[in-house]
């Protein structure tokens, strides 16, 4: 029975020790058959990855070979390419310009001003570009082209010399203008809708466009001191290709503890009758009061005739000398009238896109002693806050050789108002 038992435990023994032989054999043959199969896909994946290289590689030859013998299919190919773009831009109404560097940018152009381009291209986005980089331009919309001695020219651009002059087609042939003479570039078919939109929603009928603005500024002092100052402003001109009406009307009031300290108010209207795109005559009316200088009413009427000098969108000045009548009514005095001369001059620049100046100037001498004058200055400084609202710095100043005993020569006023636009 021992002798059986030492045999069973033999047994047992031989066959574990094999079978753990086994189990070591097989998981060797299984990590050389994982390994092959590595081995395998990764040379199957350089034999891939070469075929590719190789196959590039012939068709390059193959194509540079084909530009070598046929250069002349190539550059057609490229240039039908430029032409379709081109084609496209047309149908699509779009202008180009293109750069010295290469670049083209096709869109809108819709401003050109101190030698520098504005297009609107994709997106709606405004691109600046100085005349000086750009190789070409080419328009398919027609412009107005204002110079800066006054010059209108109208028709398509064409192209940029190398001493930066624009090539302009017009009725009567290619004109060439220097870029640093143009002010203004208008297209005239979006002038013609917003022409035809305005006569439209007039709300009179009539076949006239007025433009203007109001302005309002307040200031209010509480505490140990009580004080309130206004100023009010407001301005509109109706322009046609006849005529221009200009109306104008402003305020400043101030009061302290409850006491108006000074109450002043102006207006007037001038109605210029245009004789060609330079000359007119004019007729006009104003009136002023003032209580602080106890002037209860004084009014100017006249007629006489004007030269406009420059009349854009970037830049306005005309001169205007004439004749007129002054009355003056004073708060317990008896009224007094005098013949006079009239010289104004009314200026605007637009400074750059969101500022602009400008200035109206009035001198009345008496014909009786030239020497004997009023004078007046309304210089502002307009800033646009947005295409409706903007902010008006302005200075007022007012003179006169010979006040009343009491008062002083001269006046100056600074405001500062919001303004609305129209």
């Amino acid at each position: 029975m021992k002798r059986l038992l030492i045999l069973s435990i033999f047994f047992t023994f031989t066959v574990s020790s094999a079978f753990c032989e086994l189990s070591t054999e097989s998981k060797s043959l299984l990590e050389d058959m994982r390994n092959n199969q590595t081995a395998v896909k990764t040379a199957n994946k350089t034999k891939i990855k070469n075929n590719v290289e190789k196959d590039i590689s012939t068709t390059k030859k193959a194509v540079q070979k084909k530009e070598a013998t046929n250069p002349n299919e190539t550059s057609n190919k490229k240039e039908q390419q430029k032409n379709n773009i081109d084609t496209l831009n047309q149908t699509n109404r779009r202008d180009v310009i293109s750069l010295k560097n290469g670049d083209r940018i096709s869109g809108i152009l819709i401003d050109m001003f101190n030698e520098t381009a504005r297009i609107k291209a994709y997106g709606n986005d405004s691109i600046s570009i100085p005349v000086s980089k750009i190789a070409s331009i080419n328009t398919v919309n027609k412009y107005q082209i204002v110079l800066d001695e006054g010059s209108i020219l109208e028709g398509f651009f064409e192209g940029v010399t190398n001493s930066q002059d624009v090539i302009i087609t017009t009725e009567v042939g290619p004109v060439n203008a220097k870029a640093s003479q143009i002010i203004s570039v208008d297209n005239l078919k979006a002038v013609a809708e917003k022409l035809a939109k305005a006569k439209e929603a007039n709300r009179f009928g009539l076949d006239k466009v007025w433009s203007g603005k109001a302005s309002f500024g307040l200031v209010e002092r509480a505490g140990n001191t009580n004080e309130r100052y206004i100023n009010m402003d407001f301005e509109a001109t109706r322009k046609t290709e006849k005529d221009k009406l200009f109306i104008n009307a402003h305020l400043n009031q101030s009061a302290e503890e409850g006491t108006d300290t000074d109450n002043y108010i102006t207006g007037g209207a001038r109605l210029d009758l245009l004789i060609s795109k330079s000359l007119f005559y004019f007729v006009m009316a104003r009136a002023e009061k003032d209580d602080e200088k106890d002037l209860e009413m004084r009014t100017d009427l006249g007629i006489g005739a004007g030269h406009i000098f420059y009349d854009n969108s970037k830049k306005h000045l005309d001169m205007a000398l004439g004749f007129g009548y002054e009355r003056e009514d004073y708060e317990g005095e008896s009224s007094n009238g005098e013949s006079e001369l009239m010289y104004s001059l009314n200026y605007k620049k637009q400074i750059n896109k969101g500022l602009s100046f400008s200035e109206r100037f009035m001198i009345y001498p008496t014909i009786d002693d030239l020497g004997d004058y009023k004078m007046e200055s309304n210089a502002k400084l307009h800033y646009n806050i947005s295409s409706d609202f903007g902010l008006d710095f302005g200075f007022l100043y007012r003179y006169e050789t010979d006040p009343r005993p009491g008062d002083k020569k001269n006046d100056s006023t600074l405001t500062t108002a919001l303004t609305k636009s129209f």
